[in-house]
């Protein structure tokens, strides 16, 4: 039985039930697992530089100091991933199985052509991305080699996101969560023998981060070949432009949305989040600095200020801040699903 029939059997409706109660059902029924997915998605990013906190300030910004130019190469495969959703879920809702397999395609195509694109962009750019982001030159060198091992597998993180939009398109969210998950264990267990038994510090947490990446990308790929309605055969696959017209219309409106507040963390988080803290007072300031943290403690004018505020461990508290983020995507993604 596949998992959209399960799905079908659960969230069909029960006697007595009203058509309010059917519908909130249904929401609880589909998106519990996706906010799940979308907090430990964030947090994947976030173990390393908690685990490499005992190595020292050094080694805690050579990986967050990279962090929003992530989410700047993340939300291409975003954006893919929202029209994607949107148009699967349209097709598999007027009940055109034919449609849903023809935009599974374009899905993987998408995927690996953007992703490939990404991916040797940026290759090229990471001993430059540092230098933009205002770190030290002692930590310059280790910081790009991190954003160089974790770009590796860039396709990959591209599948992973694409193809887990036209699962939840068809109505199977538990299956990214999952995948996810065993990502998530996956990366904390390589972190740790990485990190300190092999002693490759931050160069053995992008490593572990590469894997993990690739695991979920493969793992996603995998799910949708067993899935009724996603899978076609090799010699059925065909780029359709004016379906891929359709995912830009729906799709480029999502990247310059995501690629503007992506765009204004690379450019603006620095001074806002120094000025919060310095209005808020301290006790606010240990949470709205962590990312600073890695440029503060690399020779900027708030170093003495603001890194003896902070404690080992309080890095961990932004990726909740991120979280409202990601939130934001999928309100907008619903959004868009209701008015179209």
């Amino acid at each position: 039985m596949s998992n959209y029939s399960v799905s079908r059997r659960n969230i069909q409706q029960r006697p007595g039930d009203s058509g309010y109660a059917q519908i909130l059902r249904t929401l609880l029924f589909l998106s519990i697992p996706t906010i799940v997915e979308e907090v430990l998605a964030t947090l994947l990013q976030y173990v390393d530089t908690a685990m490499v906190g005992q190595l020292g300030e050094q080694a805690t910004a050579s990986v967050s100091i990279t962090t929003n130019v992530t989410w700047l190469v993340n939300s291409v495969s975003g954006a893919v991933g929202t029209a994607i959703l949107v148009l699967i879920s349209k097709a598999s809702g007027a009940g055109d199985d034919k449609q849903v397999k023809k935009l599974s395609q374009q899905a993987l195509f998408l995927a690996l052509v953007s992703g490939v694109l990404l991916e040797i962009l940026s290759l090229i750019l990471c001993p430059y991305i540092p230098v933009w982001m205002g770190a030290e030159p002692a930590i310059r060198d280790q910081a790009s080699r991190y954003f160089f091992i974790i770009s590796v597998p860039l396709v990959f993180r591209y599948v992973s996101t694409v193809l887990g939009a036209a699962l939840r398109a068809v109505q199977d969210t538990k299956t990214p969560m999952l995948i996810s998950l065993a990502a998530n264990g996956l990366n904390i267990v390589l972190n740790y023998f990485l990190i300190y038994p092999a002693d490759l510090g931050v160069d053995g947490a992008a490593i572990a981060s590469a894997v993990s990446y690739a695991l979920s990308g493969i793992l996603m790929f995998v799910s949708c070949r067993k899935n009724s309605q996603l899978c076609w055969k090799a010699r059925e696959f065909s780029v359709d432009r004016k379906l891929l017209a359709e995912c830009a219309d729906v799709g480029m409106p999502v990247l310059g949305t995501s690629m503007v507040s992506c765009f204004g963390y690379v450019v603006c988080a620095y001074p806002v989040y120094v000025s919060l803290c310095a209005v808020l007072g301290a006790g606010t300031s240990r949470c709205m600095v962590l990312y600073d943290r890695g440029q503060c403690v690399q020779g900027s004018p708030f170093h003495s200020s603001v890194s003896d505020k902070t404690q080992p461990g309080e890095t961990m508290a932004w990726p909740f801040l991120n979280l409202w983020y990601k939130i934001r995507v999928i309100i907008d993604g619903g959004s868009v699903l209701y008015q179209g």
